[in-house]
Parts: structure tokens; C-alpha cells; sequence
């Protein structure tokens, strides 16, 4: 049976170098009704996420295990179930970045039906990727000269050449097919620490970074970048939109509402129980954290929050 119609998804074993975690067993549960985000920094992304991104004809467990696959993942699979055992914190150049996205997604066999009937579509996809890899980088190297900022040994943009494979993930969690149950599972045993618990760790912090910016700053920049090319991507942009939307998009608002998370989630505390973290997740508190509207919703708010305060 293919692994796309199993009707039990198993994540188990060591994801991240983490020690053998609990059985993860997802199952094809009623999702519950999503709310619906909007903001006006959708307008120069919904037409990229609604009709040229690919990743969402991918379930999620079988992009992570072709994720986890890279360089050196090792998979096992059994009868009805779907083991996924690797690291995602191997370092990533741009070569090995453009296979995976060459040879693995855009050779998948779901996706290969647009080939004949909409190859512009894939043409696009493919250059956004590509593009997409140097915002990743430029971003990295924002993120590590902040954190390097007090340091004697300043950071240079050349040594900044390669991105962690765990990045990749925050793709799938972001556009992959999958019910929000799943990916918050997925989430809590990708950052679980050595004592079953989601703990503050710069690995989740790192990742938050990226999962927030994916869909709101890098994907605004890149959108721009390719709408000469196909100016289907977008309507006419305004410089003064442009400037308006990129206010949104700024270091610290990604900062801001990461921390926001972190106190809704952690409160005082610096890591949370699985039992806890599954009791927050059950509401919809937390229903714009896979959700690309959602993010950019709460960039939006907090946003104008922020500024009213001053």
C-alpha cells in the first residue's frame, strides 16, 4: 500500500539526536474547523501559496522522511507504519538544497502530472526555491549577528554559505498536507528534550525564526523578485505598499511575537509537559502557528499593537 493512503502515520525513534521518544502515533482524525486569518500582508503571497506551491500534493510524514533522507537520514519501513530516525541539523549547501528540491519534489509522482499540463507552474516553483535559498541565507546570517552581536569574533556574510536541514521541515509544516493535531505532535517530538518535555532551546528558537519568517518577509521579497518574470505571481506593486508591507517584516516583529508565543505557551516556566502542551494546543490559541495566514496575521497585530504603544 502506498505510504500516501496508510491510514496511521508513526513518528518514533530519534528525531534531532534526541533519545528514543515515545511512540507518536497519528492518526486520520475529524480535523477541526480552522479559523480564517487574513491581513493585508496576504496580498502579495496568497496567489504563490494557493496555485504555485507544490509542497501542499505532499503528506507531511512522507516529506519528512524524504527530508530526513538527505546526506544522511536512515528510514525503515514495516507493514502499515511509516518509522522516520535521522538528524535535521545537518548543515545543507545550496547544491545539496536544489536536488532535494529537483530530484525529490519536483520528480515526486504527484507532481509530476503538472509537467504536461502546467509546466510554467513548475518552472516558477523551482525559481522561487531557488531564490528562496540566498533570503534563507541572507536571514541566517541577520539571525547569527544578532546573536554574535557581544561577541569579540565579528560574523562575515561569506562564511554564511549553508542552511540547516531542520529549516526544510518548517516548509513542510508550513504548506504539506497534514491535520494541525499531526504537525503540533510533529512539532513536540522534533524540540523534545531529554525529559519529554518542550524546553526553550536555541535549536526552537532558531526554528521559530524561520518558521515565521518563511511565509511573511521571504516569501514577500522572493514574490517581488520573480514578479517581472511572471507577472502573474502578483498586481501591480506600489512602492509605497512595498515599504508599508516590508515594516511588517522587520527582525524585531518576528522577535516579538516569538516571545508572545513563548509566554502563552511556557508561562514562567522554561519547558512545558507533554500533557500540558497537548491541553494548550486543544483550543484554537495556538491555531495560527502552522498557518501562513495566521503568522502574518499575528505580525500584523502585534505589529500595530506595538506601535500604538509608543
Amino acid at each position: 500500500m502506498n505510504n500516501l493512503i496508510k491510514k496511521y502515520y508513526i513518528i518514533m525513534g530519534e528525531i534531532c539526536c534526541k533519545k528514543a521518544a515515545p511512540q507518536i502515533v497519528l492518526k486520520n482524525e475529524p480535523e477541526k474547523v480552522a479559523k480564517q486569518y487574513s491581513s493585508k500582508l496576504d496580498k502579495y503571497n496568497v496567489e504563490f501559496e494557493a496555485n504555485y506551491n507544490f509542497f501542499k500534493y505532499i503528506q507531511l510524514c512522507d516529506y519528512l522522511i524524504i527530508v530526513s533522507h538527505i546526506k544522511s537520514g536512515s528510514i525503515e519501513i514495516a507493514p502499515s507504519t511509516t518509522k522516520v530516525r535521522g538528524t535535521f541539523n545537518e548543515e545543507l549547501t545550496i547544491g545539496e538544497y536544489l536536488s532535494f528540491i529537483k530530484n525529490k519534489i519536483l520528480s515526486n509522482f504527484l507532481i509530476q502530472d503538472f509537467q504536461n499540463d502546467k509546466p510554467d507552474h513548475l518552472q516558477l516553483f523551482e525559481e522561487f526555491m531557488q531564490q528562496m535559498f540566498d533570503s534563507l541565507i541572507a536571514a541566517r546570517f541577520t539571525l547569527l549577528k544578532e546573536k554574535n552581536k557581544n561577541s569579540e569574533k565579528k560574523i562575515k556574510k561569506k562564511d554564511v554559505t549553508t542552511i540547516k536541514k531542520i529549516i526544510l521541515v518548517a516548509f513542510g509544516l508550513l504548506y504539506c498536507a497534514s491535520s494541525f493535531k499531526n504537525k503540533t505532535e510533529i512539532f513536540f517530538n522534533l524540540f523534545m528534550n531529554e525529559n519529554s518535555c518542550l524546553g526553550l532551546s536555541d535549536e526552537l528558537d532558531d526554528f521559530l525564526f524561520f518558521l515565521f519568517l518563511i511565509p511573511s518577509y521571504l516569501t514577500h521579497r522572493v514574490v517581488r523578485n520573480l514578479s517581472p518574470k511572471f507577472p502573474q505571481l502578483l498586481t501591480t506593486m506600489r512602492e509605497e505598499d512595498d515599504v508599508n508591507l516590508a515594516e511588517f517584516f522587520e527582525f524585531e516583529d518576528v522577535q516579538r511575537i516569538k516571545g508572545l508565543f513563548y509566554k502563552e505557551l511556557f508561562g514562567e516556566s522554561n519547558s512545558i509537559t507533554k500533557i500540558s502542551y497537548e491541553q494548550s494546543f486543544m483550543g484554537d490559541k495556538f491555531d495560527w502557528l502552522f498557518d501562513t495566514r495566521g503568522i502574518r496575521f499575528q505580525l500584523e497585530i502585534n505589529n500595530n499593537n506595538s506601535e500604538e504603544k509608543k
